[in-house]
């Protein structure tokens, strides 16, 4: 597994106040934090494949340090174990899908949480306050 910072120019604050929610019809999931100057901002994600949130106490946050630092970025995973597991589920129910194929495992290390999420690479970064 290797972990790469995604430069969406937003750093995450310390406490991001984050909230997570999904719009089915679209089949997005939409992350809302903090930023570093408590601006408000909002990502989407779709189509997405899968969402875990784990609570810090039980994450082993130090895989994602990057140059020694918890990093207050959006992260992309290389390598993802996760993406491979459901890809291997997938195959076994129809060998010819193929949509897996685009999906990126992005991470949200907030405070108290770390988010995952994955899905095909199109976000959108949008501030809201």
């Amino acid at each position: 597994m290797e972990i790469e910072i995604i430069d969406i120019g937003v750093k995450i604050h310390e406490t991001p106040l984050d909230e997570i929610y999904t719009d089915p019809e679209l089949n997005k999931i939409i992350v809302e934090f903090d930023d570093i100057n408590e601006n408000r901002w909002k990502v989407s994600f779709g189509p997405c494949q899968g969402l875990k949130k784990t609570t810090i106490d039980c994450f082993d946050y130090t895989i994602l340090f990057v140059n020694d630092e918890y990093p207050r970025s959006l992260l992309k995973v290389n390598n993802s174990s996760w993406l491979k597991e459901m890809n291997l589920v997938l195959k076994q129910k129809d060998p010819h899908a193929t949509f897996m194929d685009k999906s990126i495992h992005f991470i949200f290390p907030f405070q108290d949480d770390i988010l995952e999420i994955a899905a095909w690479g199109d976000f959108k970064v949008e501030r809201i306050s």
